[in-house]
């Protein structure tokens, strides 16, 4: 979900939405990092990071994006 579409449903500053979307990229990306990710976790990652529509993302390149962070497991991602 975009931010001009969020907007429209709550009210919410776009640096807080920044924010969230960040972390949410954080977390999912150590979640595959530890494999312990999911299909599903791994479909939440790309959208928060291209910001595309479901059906616009095909599994082949949901598969490539994940496999970038499973090579790079030694760098971890989550800021604590």
């Amino acid at each position: 979900m975009s931010y001009k579409e969020l907007k429209e449903q709550v009210s919410c500053s776009e640096l807080l939405y920044n924010e969230v979307r960040r972390d949410c990229i954080y977390r999912l990306i150590d979640k595959i990092c530890t494999d312990s990710d999911t299909k599903e976790d791994d479909l939440f990652l790309a959208l928060f990071i291209v910001r595309k529509d479901p059906s616009e993302l095909t599994e082949k390149f949901i598969e490539n994006l994940t496999e970038k962070y499973r090579r790079n497991k030694n760098v971890s991602s989550y800021r604590r």
